[in-house]
Order: C-alpha cells, then structure tokens, then sequence
C-alpha cells in the first residue's frame, strides 16, 4: 500500500497560560478567612480567661449628692460625662484605677461579682454593677 499525502494543512496549535482553578483560589481564600476568625477567637479567649478586669462594665451608687454612675471600658473610664484614659492594676481582691492623664489612681475592692467599693475621704462608697 502506499502512503497517501493528505491535501490538509496540519492545524497549529495554540498555547494559552495554565488557568488557575476558581475552586483552588475559593479555598484559599476560605482558609485565609478561618486562620483569620480562629485567631481572633483565640486572642478573645486569652485576653478574658488570663487578663480579664472584673470592673468592666456601668456601676451605680447613690450618694448624698444623688446617684453617681461609672463606666469602666478597656482603657478608658466615663465618670460624670468624662470620658479618661485609665490603666488598671488587678490584684486578688482590688483594682487600683490610674487615670493616665492626670497620674492620679483610686482603689476599688471587689466585694462579689455584683458589688465594689471605694474609699474617698473618711467616706466608703459602695457600687452595684448595672444589667
């Protein structure tokens, strides 16, 4: 038999850039996001189990001068509609209060969960904890 020459040109092939699959890019990017919520997760729970300040939140009183309300925040204190940069020194039983700006510190004693208090003057001032 003899080999027959076919008329046809041979067709050219065209090379484009290995695409990168959207399913390898979408988990990635999915891993990126869990890594990102995981160590956010873990930095909370670190911050609350080891660091955590048993005077954060709004505490009330009533005082001769009528009611007085606080609010301890991380770094700061709103006391009287002043909002201060404080830092807080825990101990077992007692946070002392530094107000930053004005080097100027107080001393709160936990009495339970819900209780607190201060001394000022020859005067002790005790705090209920606001749900």
């Amino acid at each position: 038999m003899k080999a027959v020459k076919s008329s046809a040109t041979p067709k050219k092939r065209v090379t484009t850039a290995p695409k990168i699959p959207q399913k390898r890019f979408r988990r990635q990017a999915l891993f990126v996001v869990a890594l990102a919520v995981i160590g956010f997760s873990v930095t909370v729970v670190v911050q609350n189990v080891f660091f955590s300040n048993p005077l954060l939140g709004t505490w009330r009183t009533q005082t001769a001068m009528g009611i007085r309300e606080i609010v301890f925040e991380r770094g700061s204190m709103t006391s009287f509609g002043t909002k201060a940069p404080v830092s807080y020194d825990i101990k077992e039983k007692q946070v002392v209060v530094m107000d930053v700006s004005l080097q100027l510190g107080t001393l709160y004693t936990l009495v339970d969960k819900d209780t607190i208090s201060a001394q000022m003057g020859k005067s002790k001032i005790v705090y209920k904890r606001v749900r």
